[in-house]
């Protein structure tokens, strides 16, 4: 069963947070700087496979006709395997990671690489786990048999 504390704040709210965290960070405690222009490019590339990565995973949602809404894992008509799913369990948690990672390159300051691994913590804790106990309650067996094949991230 999901707890009061998770699935309740969407995800999307985590990566805004996490990136002003990350930006404030990179401009008050760098930690290292880098000003190559290789990172910057970088960075770019990261949030673009990103945020291709998430759009790639939503359209495979909406192709399978389930709910893209994180909030209420339970209401999912299908589990979706196929494409990126196949890869990763979470390829849409994966983008925003990416993406983040991005900025951190871009901002050129090192120091948010612990803010997205403060993210990468809190989402799997707070709203993966519970997805996972929701889908495997949800779809037994074959769900339970994907989480074996499949890794969490990559």
């Amino acid at each position: 069963m999901i707890s009061m504390l998770e699935c309740k704040v969407p995800p999307l709210a985590y990566v805004f947070f996490f990136s002003i965290i990350a930006y404030l960070l990179s401009r008050f405690w760098p930690l290292y700087l880098v000003h190559q222009p290789i990172f910057k490019i970088l960075g770019c590339t990261l949030c673009c496979v990103g945020i291709a990565v998430m759009v790639t995973s939503a359209v495979q949602f909406r192709i399978r006709r389930t709910t893209l809404s994180p909030i209420s894992p339970i209401h999912a008509s299908v589990f979706v395997s196929n494409g990126l799913f196949r890869i990763t369990r979470n390829p849409m948690y994966l983008g925003m990671a990416l993406m983040m990672m991005g900025g951190v390159f871009v901002l050129g300051a090192l120091s948010g690489g612990i803010v997205v691994a403060l993210f990468m913590w809190l989402i799997t804790k707070f709203q993966i786990e519970p997805e996972e106990r929701a889908l495997a309650a949800r779809f037994g067996e074959s769900y339970l048999q994907y989480k074996k094949t499949v890794r969490r991230w990559l």
